[in-house]
């Protein structure tokens, strides 16, 4: 992160995503956003299940197009996945797979670069969590809801670079049973 300017008017540039309070002096406090300025995503679709009845019976499923530099080696680097608060990360090995405590991650790169750009697909999907808490708060509660439109926050690290998207969809539930998200 790189901060230009005095404190007290300083501007960020970050590739991450942070809201902060920041404190100037005895009791004053100035709430800080920082923009996310991560690299976009394109076809991202999601399902996500979650078991209200039962603890670690919860399951998601994403995926997507994105581009990588040219010369992108995915052996050995760290992939993070991070959906409305629910993260979860792990090791590449050479051919972009993940198999870590259930989750697991492919990355598919095309073979021909365009403007220096490799076009990529990833698929990743999770199984045995307890995600309703972290959930909940981009609209996946534990009620009666027969299908509201709700946007749930993606973030995918692959090494270095950051991959960012809001996926629309819709949100059924039955109270005290199960819930389902599907988008688009």
């Amino acid at each position: 992160m790189r901060h230009f300017g005095d404190p007290e008017e300083a501007i960020y540039s970050t590739d991450f995503s942070l809201n902060t309070d920041r404190h100037f002096g005895e009791g004053t406090t100035d709430t800080v956003t920082i923009v996310v300025t991560g690299r976009a995503m394109s076809n991202t679709k999601l399902k996500i299940g979650l078991n209200f009845a039962e603890a670690g019976k919860d399951k998601m499923k994403a995926s997507g197009a994105l581009q990588v530099p040219e010369g992108f080696d995915p052996n050995g680097k760290t992939v993070e996945l991070n959906v409305g608060g629910v993260l979860v990360s792990g090791v590449m090995d050479a051919k972009g797979n993940v198999k870590a405590d259930g989750f697991k991650f492919k990355l598919k790169l095309s073979k021909k670069a365009s403007s220096g750009m490799l076009a990529a697909k990833f698929k990743a999907s999770l199984k045995d969590g307890d995600w309703a808490d972290d959930l909940e708060d981009d609209g996946c509660v534990d009620d009666d809801v027969a299908g509201d439109a709700v946007r749930i926050p993606l973030q995918l690290t692959l090494g270095e670079y950051v991959y960012t998207t809001t996926v629309p969809g819709t949100w059924k539930a039955k109270t005290g049973k199960k819930g389902a998200f599907k988008g688009p």
